[in-house]
């Protein structure tokens, strides 16, 4: 049996915080998929730089669409965050026998 290669918890976070997969997280320190997935069950400090990592990336992720959306005033991301985060859409509402009732979310968001 080789010698057991050390894994260092920050070089694991700062992988994951690519949103690398397990496999790419493996590869690029050196060891097998299946050891990482080993030393992730059996050492704690492991699997929390995995979740760590994964959740920088989500936060920088949406510290960007938050910027694009508010600060640059980006139409289709205001849009877009408002549906995710806040459960908002643009609904038609068809009357049969008379017209056509349309109700839209408030573009101009970027003003409040």
């Amino acid at each position: 049996m080789g010698k057991k290669i050390e894994l260092d918890p920050a070089n694991v976070e700062t992988l994951a915080s690519y949103d690398c997969t397990l496999e790419e997280i493996a590869n690029g320190l050196g060891v097998s998929a299946d050891t990482l997935e080993r030393r992730r069950k059996d050492h704690p400090e492991i699997a929390d730089a995995i979740v760590r990592g994964r959740a920088r990336i989500r936060t920088s992720l949406r510290k960007a669409q938050l910027k694009s959306a508010i600060k640059d005033g980006n139409p289709q991301m205001l849009k877009w965050m408002g549906a995710q985060m806040l459960g908002q859409s643009d609904k038609q509402d068809v009357k049969h026998g008379g017209g056509i009732s349309v109700v839209y979310i408030d573009k101009d968001l970027k003003d409040i």
